[in-house]
């Protein structure tokens, strides 16, 4: 629950930010999946067989997995929405008003490719990595149990 809370203290003063709102608002979106995923867990504990009690075990590194794409999505918008702030100060203090400008500041500018460059990849890693998040909490669902069935 404190990782909820902090992660909506992120995502609510974010999520119509001008550059990175719409990456924000699909790391909300992963949000409620971790939520419902999470408050599904007790719910196995009720199943009738040992097999479907043990289901949380059995998906427990894909869970961890699922976690990780989450918070590392928010590390990286954590980060992109600084830099994008650095970005557009820097850009205001060169005199970089157009987008060729911008584009010949990225150019010739370390600081500018940096910060571009860190707004960039949490753009990537939301839509590439952060996507894989809903696919594993859909492991949940199918409540497969088959690995117990391995013979030995």
């Amino acid at each position: 629950m404190y990782y909820m809370q902090e992660l909506a203290g992120f995502i609510m003063p974010n999520a119509k930010h001008p550059v990175l709102g719409e990456y924000v608002q699909k790391l909300q979106k992963a949000q409620e999946v971790l939520a419902s995923t999470v408050m599904s867990l007790p719910g196995f504990m009720k199943k009738e067989s040992l097999k479907e009690k043990l289901i949380p075990i059995l998906y427990a590194t894909p869970f961890l997995e699922m976690f990780g794409h989450i918070v590392v999505s928010h590390l990286h918008l954590d980060m992109a929405v600084k830099a994008q702030a650095l970005l557009d100060a820097l850009y205001a203090e060169k005199g970089a008003a157009t987008p060729e400008a911008q584009k010949d500041l990225l150019k010739n500018n370390e600081e500018a490719k940096f910060l571009w460059n860190k707004v960039t990849t949490a753009k990537w890693f939301v839509n590439n990595i952060l996507p894989q998040a809903k696919t594993i909490a859909d492991y949940f669902k199918t409540c497969d149990t088959s690995a117990f069935d391995i013979r030995f």
